[in-house]
């Protein structure tokens, strides 16, 4: 991920409009109508809420093996689908069980809800004492650092002890008052984190990092170095949205992503083609709870420690699902012009930004790299 000089941008404004969905072959009538039924289908809503993998065709003369498994893990469903016409069953079943224990270490590793993951130790030790870490936590914080001062601090992982401060679930809401919000804010702060020699140590007491919004990024990256470890050249791992994808033959150029309707469960935005790379999502329709006409999500703005407002949903598009996790998140808190000055003035990075324009109006962002492949087909979108 580099620099490079900044390009047009390209707005329009749209009534309806994001999450993903990847599905491979071409659109016939009737596949759309099944796709959307699917989507419409409590077992879409339950199992898979925001991607899944749809396959309407065949990709190719000779026999396309599909193999899928999916498991709870890191706070959502994670799938690994498995697309080879020449290894058998278990041979895919073996390269895929490896990913999934791979993620897990990393889980037990960068997770802040495990009581004696790494992380959790971490963030314990704030103001005692530094911890050497693993090779795995210390490549995440690294390059949670690195996009901290990319965003300039729009994305920021000490944002822990402010999202500890709320609950979105509906049965049992908690929203922290402003004089609760304010007094934790002087512990937000990515660049007090200190990182050297595989020791990481975070200065003040309370000070808690949360990697919610870059390791399930990390592990599907290296679920994916696992496959191509065993011999898989064609596959798609997909963490609760974070996802990455490589093609062969099989599928090259059959493989879309869907983006879908930020307020409609059976909506869509439009697709765009991938066959190897990896797209991430953050949306403020994933956590969240309304009360009193007011939405509350869980993409906290690090500088006010409050919901984030400008942005509705932000697709990055990023040759390694680490970076797209974490640019989701730092675009949605910098809002669309800024949010999108940041990914045009990045290398090999592209994004769809979703905002409300006015009320019950939204419009898009398309960086410039992403605008002659993305196809709307809301046609409410003008």
């Amino acid at each position: 991920m580099h620099s490079k000089k900044p390009r047009p941008m390209l707005v329009k404004p749209l009534r309806c409009c994001p999450h993903l969905l990847i599905r491979l072959t071409k659109i016939h009538w009737k596949n759309w109508q099944i796709l959307q039924q699917f989507v419409r289908s409590n077992l879409f809503v339950k199992l898979i809420p925001w991607v899944c993998v749809v396959v309407l065709g065949s990709c190719s003369h000779k026999k396309l093996n599909n193999y899928q498994d999916t498991r709870l893990m890191m706070g959502t469903y994670v799938s690994i689908s498995v697309y080879d016409g020449d290894k058998s069953n278990v041979q895919v079943q073996q390269a895929v069980e490896k990913a999934f224990e791979r993620m897990r270490q990393i889980e037990l590793k960068t997770s802040a809800q495990i009581h004696e993951s790494e992380l959790a130790k971490l963030n314990r030790a704030a103001g005692l004492r530094p911890m050497k870490v693993s090779a795995d936590l210390y490549q995440v914080l690294q390059q949670a650092v690195k996009i901290g001062e990319l965003s300039r601090g729009a994305f920021d992982v000490t944002i822990g002890v402010e999202t500890d401060l709320w609950n979105f679930d509906p049965d049992n809401p908690t929203i922290p008052t402003k004089e609760e919000i304010d007094k934790l804010l002087p512990l937000v702060n990515f660049r007090l984190i200190s990182l050297e020699d595989s020791s990481v140590y975070l200065p003040f007491p309370g000070m808690k990092i949360n990697l919610g919004g870059i390791a399930k990024g990390f592990a599907v990256d290296a679920a994916i170095s696992v496959l191509q470890q065993n011999g898989i050249t064609d596959a798609l791992v997909d963490a609760g949205g974070d996802l990455r994808t490589i093609a062969s033959a099989w599928t090259a150029g059959k493989r879309r992503v869907w983006i879908r309707h930020p307020r409609k469960s059976d909506g869509f935005f439009g697709y765009f083609p991938l066959d190897s790379g990896s797209v991430a999502t953050s949306g403020d329709y994933q956590q969240y709870l309304i009360l009193n006409g007011v939405r509350f999500h869980h993409i906290l703005n690090p500088r006010t420690g409050l919901p984030a407002r400008d942005c509705v949903s932000v697709t990055i598009l990023a040759d390694n699902t680490m970076d797209a996790d974490a640019l989701a998140t730092a675009v949605f808190v910098l809002g669309p012009q800024k949010g999108l000055n940041l990914i045009e003035s990045l290398d090999a990075v592209e994004g769809v930004i979703i905002f409300l324009k006015q009320k019950n109006q939204l419009g898009y962002l398309v960086s410039s790299g992403l605008r002659q492949k993305l196809v709307v087909v809301d046609e409410n979108c003008n």
